[in-house]
């Protein structure tokens, strides 16, 4: 390194701070510059931009060859026509008299390999794009690194959007800190350096970094309160707002003394339409589609294009297909204090709006449960939670019984078959405790729909009493309204509620009146739904062979128009008889195709059914560790998602678990017990479809029929050994081993001992 080169690194901004994290993003702004020679990293306000390109720069400029690197920053500049003499100062460059700064930089940077960070671009954003289009065409090597809110929209020039400060990577493990963490605490330490780290505040450390999105500056103007405050008591402070997001240190340039200066200038430089649209988007949770931006903020696509280039809103991945946004969580809550500003009747305005749009979402989708199409709204009601729960919220806040009703009564098929219910019982019941404001049908169909779910709901969770009376109350709003659809699937509840409750009688009373009238009404999915819980009863009366033939007609019903639900239930159910009456390698099969549908449409329900079937097998196959995992992974399922068992399939479970743990130690039974119980949903969900793999070659195994001795000759054979190298090594004579291959190649279906090898290895013989 030069002895200028030294001079230089001197005058590149220094910090007090260490420099944490970022390894990947400085990788990839790396990556940017080796395919072109202005970058441009943007970001909201305290996004950590500066650092990230004086690190890149730093980093990049000590490459052999590419000369000095030169820091400009244009934080102070007021004036547009200021920038040229801003960067000649930045350059150390000597103007002379009367010259003109344009020309003084072409001049002395030419064709000389180098760097320059223009920092803190955004105000005069129009200027340096005035200012690079020429230097850049007569400077060859020049490469330039810029931070800016938008970008300079320069020919040639490459965005960096930069991320939130990464999260943990969970192919590394649970216990890897995520680098918004390190952050914190590299901060807090410096703060106070007699602060603790814990198991438990660390814990506490990664929700306060997950509620500031990983913002650099907001996560240090936190960690400055820890002399102060404990971790728990600032996480509460960071949820109430943000004037705890404040610095009074010296050290600390006044526009990023607190998070609210920062959003101020930000606001400052938007356009009337654009604060209007921004501050109708701080109703939103979480993400946002196009059309939701419209129908709720008016927000043209000139206006989200805006606010995309100001780093406001981020544009998001969508799974789906369209494009989505999303309003980082400070924005939003500082835009969400702009629109109250603005008055009560309008902050208000824009929430009803808000849960009008997601209203009418959920309807869609709940009329299109029982089709086909019914995964893709499943999609987007899931990708909307956030704000559909926002809605909902709403609509309580403001005693909107009958929007209420119809939210919850909408999200029927999602509730129940994908959410755990405890997290939305208590919802259902404030929303069932509002008085309804109108007596029209339409109310009443809202009511009945919400006593619909929250029925189903208190079954999940074993409240058995509540069930029944919310089914009962359900079945009188239907009777008055005089719907046979909704009165069928009524009295189809309220005969869960005595299913379960062990009522069989009175249960099969209700399902036949109910079969009935949804054959009059001409409701296939009710005469599907029918019939598939007719099966039910008779399995809970001990009837398997009647139970099995109702539950094939209802299988045959549902594929008709496309319920998959339905048919996965039934696939459920027909798997239980087949594991009682020890039809093995049926069961696996419908097993395997629940668990499809389950990972698919992200079911919960019936779940822990497929894993105790699967343990069932295990044990009488004798996979006794197998059998333990699976019987801990359905207890973990249900402990999370509270779904009581059937009690007609108690006594079954029972004596599973009694023939597993008979042949397994105490111990043995416990670790694996517990090593099931450990796994995600997800991780469960992918070990149960190995567990079918398993068991399947198993019993492919068993029908094969070989004895011990012709499964040494066969590994021996699969070896390429010759008959009389395997009479060698078995100690037996090559007629006898001749006569082994016989029995093996009738036995396997084969002529040919490649043939017999091929079917060893794909049974698994071996």
């Amino acid at each position: 390194m030069t002895a200028d080169q030294e001079l230089f690194a001197d005058r590149l901004p220094t910090y007090l701070t260490r420099f944490v994290g970022r390894s990947r993003e400085i990788a990839d702004v790396e990556s940017l510059l080796d395919d072109c020679r202005l970058v441009t990293i943007c970001g909201v306000g305290g996004a950590g931009k500066t650092r990230l390109a004086i690190e890149v720069a730093r980093r990049w400029r000590s490459r052999a060859g590419l000369g000095q690197a030169y820091w400009v920053s244009l934080a102070a500049i007021s004036q547009p026509e200021a920038v040229p003499q801003a960067v000649v100062a930045g350059l150390d460059l000597d103007r002379g008299s009367g010259r003109d700064s344009l020309a003084v930089v072409i001049e002395a940077l030419g064709d000389h390999p180098a760097v320059v960070l223009l920092d803190n671009c955004e105000h005069v954003a129009e200027a340096c794009h005035r200012f690079l289009a020429p230097v850049m065409g007569a400077c060859p090597e020049l490469i330039v690194l810029a931070t800016s809110r938008e970008p300079l929209r320069v020919p040639g020039e490459r965005l960096f959007p930069i991320p939130p400060l990464g999260a943990v990577d969970s192919s590394v493990g649970d216990d890897q800190r995520s680098e918004a963490a390190d952050l914190f605490i590299d901060r807090a330490l410096a703060t106070a350096p007699a602060y603790a780290l814990t198991e438990s505040n660390t814990a506490v450390i990664g929700r306060i970094c997950e509620r500031l999105d990983g913002l650099p500056l907001a996560i240090e103007l936190a960690a400055s309160w820890v002399r102060v405050l404990s971790v728990n008591d600032l996480l509460v402070e960071i949820e109430n707002g943000m004037e705890v997001l404040t610095s009074g240190t010296a050290t600390v340039t006044a526009r990023h003394r607190s998070m609210h200066a920062v959003l101020d200038s930000s606001w400052e430089w938007l356009g009337n339409e654009e604060r209007r649209v921004l501050a109708g988007l701080s109703v939103f949770a979480g993400g946002f589609t196009r059309e939701a931006a419209h129908a709720v903020a008016g927000a043209k696509l000139s206006s989200l294009a805006s606010l995309v280039e100001r780093s406001l809103i981020q544009r998001l991945p969508d799974a789906t297909g369209g494009t989505r946004y999303q309003v980082h969580e400070l924005v939003r809550s500082y835009a969400l204090e702009r629109l109250e500003c603005e008055g009560a009747e309008v902050a208000e305005s824009a929430r009803s709006l808000h849960l009008d749009f997601f209203l009418a979402l959920v309807e869609r989708a709940d009329t299109a449960w029982e089709t086909p199409n019914w995964s893709a709204w499943l999609e987007l009601v899931r990708v909307d939670q956030a704000n559909i729960d926002t809605a909902m919220l709403f609509a309580l806040a403001r005693r909107d019984a009958e929007r209420a009703l119809r939210l919850a009564a909408g999200l029927y098929s999602y509730w129940i078959f994908t959410s755990i219910p405890a997290h939305y019982s208590k919802v259902l019941d404030r929303a069932l405790a509002l008085p309804i404001q109108s007596d029209t049908a339409s109310a009443t169909r809202s009511r009945a729909g919400a006593l619909n779910v929250a029925g189903f709901a208190a079954i999940a969770m074993g409240d058995l009493p509540l069930a029944r009376a919310r089914f009962a109350d359900d079945l009188v709003l239907c009777e008055s309204l005089d719907d046979p659809v909704l009165t069928a699937e009524a009295l189809r509840g309220l005969a869960h509620a005595l299913m379960q409750a062990g009522e069989l009688g009175l249960a099969r009373e209700h399902l036949d009146r109910s079969a009935l009238i949804s054959r009059r009404a001409g409701d296939l999915p009710g005469v599907a739904w029918s019939t598939h819980d007719l099966g039910e009863w008779e399995l809970a009366s001990g009837q398997p062979e009647r139970a099995e033939a109702d539950l094939i007609e209802a299988l045959r019903q549902f594929s008709e128009f496309g319920g998959e639900i339905g048919i996965y239930r039934t696939e459920v159910l027909l798997g239980v008889i087949d594991v009682g009456r020890g039809d093995w390698a049926a069961a696996l099969t419908r097993f395997g195709h629940a668990l499809d549908r389950a990972a698919a449409m992200r079911f919960k329900v019936r779940v822990p059914m497929v894993f105790e079937g699967l343990a069932a097998i295990a044990a009488a196959l004798a996979r006794a560790e197998l059998a333990a995992q699976m019987f801990g992974a359905a207890e973990r399922w249900r402990e999370s998602y509270g779904f009581m068992r059937l009690h007609y399939l108690d006594a079954t479970y029972r004596r599973s678990v009694t023939r597993t743990r008979r042949q397994l130690t105490s111990q043995e039974w416990q670790a694996n017990h517990d090593l099931g119980a450990s796994w995600t949903s997800a991780q469960a969900l992918q070990v149960a479809d190995s567990v079918i793999m398993k068991l399947s070659r198993a019993l492919e195994r068993d029908a094969v029929g070989l004895t011990e001795r012709e499964r040494s000759v066969l590994r021996l054979l699969e070896l390429g050994l010759s008959n009389d190298d395997i009479a060698d090594r078995l100690v037996i004579s090559p007629r006898t081993v001749h006569a082994h291959l016989r029995s093996i190649f009738d036995k396997l279906g084969v002529s040919t001992r490649t043939a017999a090898a091929h079917e060893a290895t794909r049974l698994h013989l071996t």
